[in-house]
């Protein structure tokens, strides 16, 4: 981000509310892009991201906050975006991801960009981190 650069809020952010049918790692790659578009700074996204949560996460939220020292990096028990996903990907959500990961292939009229950026997806909902050993991976 840009230090002399004034934050803003030209792009906007939706609210999470952690409900099944909500995808935590999408809202998350969506705070991402907000957070850049509006030169949020690193220090203040978790503080910002904190007034778009409702319902369930707003709860979670109040609870952890004193924990929280960041959006994402470092250790995951300090940042809110770790926070999240381990708390609202449910155990069925993950084993979906993960299904679908292992069973992700090429369609016949997909380019391979487009599978690459496909699976390349999955993987980084399968393992955020990017923890899983170079050996490991499809």
């Amino acid at each position: 981000m840009h230090a002399n650069a004034k934050e803003g809020t030209l792009a906007k952010l939706s609210e999470y509310h952690g409900k099944s049918g909500e995808d935590i790692m999408v809202w998350c790659e969506e705070v991402d892009k907000v957070a850049i578009a509006n030169n949020w700074r690193d220090a203040r996204i978790h503080t910002i991201v904190a007034a778009y949560l409702r319902g369930a996460t707003v709860d979670y939220y109040e609870e952890e906050k004193i924990n929280i020292n960041g959006w994402s990096g470092g250790n995951a028990v300090n940042n809110l975006k770790d926070l999240l996903v381990t708390r609202f990907a449910s155990n069925s959500t993950k084993d979906v991801w993960y299904g679908d990961y292992l069973n992700c292939r090429q369609e016949i009229m997909e380019s391979v960009k487009e599978y690459s950026n496909r699976f390349k997806k999955l993987q980084k909902k399968v393992d955020p981190n990017n923890r899983t050993p170079a050996a490991n991976t499809i």
